[in-house]
């Protein structure tokens, strides 16, 4: 499957910037242009359009979300992640039962939405 090219055209300094400022300020443009990224994403992902990521979509949410901070060199290719497909099923799945708080088998846009924030903040807190 291939994953979308990178369209925020922004350097990799500019990037950083915009991400920090998308977390720490939720009153920023930054802010606004990552929710609209991220319910793209999440829209592009659930392929019966009930507005909802299942389980079976949710590797392709990942895939998509990962293409950006990958094209900056700020995330590992899947095959440096995981040494085979069972280890990276395994670890999609524990990622999508951490979003599934109400274990009803989809995710809801806030539940993505939630899991992101916190993924991305953390990732740029270090």
């Amino acid at each position: 499957m291939s994953c979308p090219v990178n369209t925020f055209n922004k350097s990799k300094e500019d990037f950083i910037w915009f991400i920090k400022k998308a977390t720490s300020d939720r009153k920023s443009d930054a802010h606004s242009e990552l929710y609209q990224a991220l319910l793209k994403m999440f829209v592009d992902a659930d392929t019966n359009y009930d507005g909802l990521v299942s389980r079976e979509s949710f590797s392709k949410l990942i895939d998509i979300a990962a293409s950006i901070p990958r094209a900056y060199g700020y995330a590992p290719i899947d095959t440096e992640l995981y040494k085979t497909e069972e280890e990276k099923n395994a670890a999609r799945t524990k990622m999508f039962e951490s979003m599934d708080l109400k274990k009803t088998g989809v995710i809801t846009f806030d539940e993505w939405y939630r899991f992101s924030m916190e993924h991305i903040a953390a990732k740029t807190a270090t």
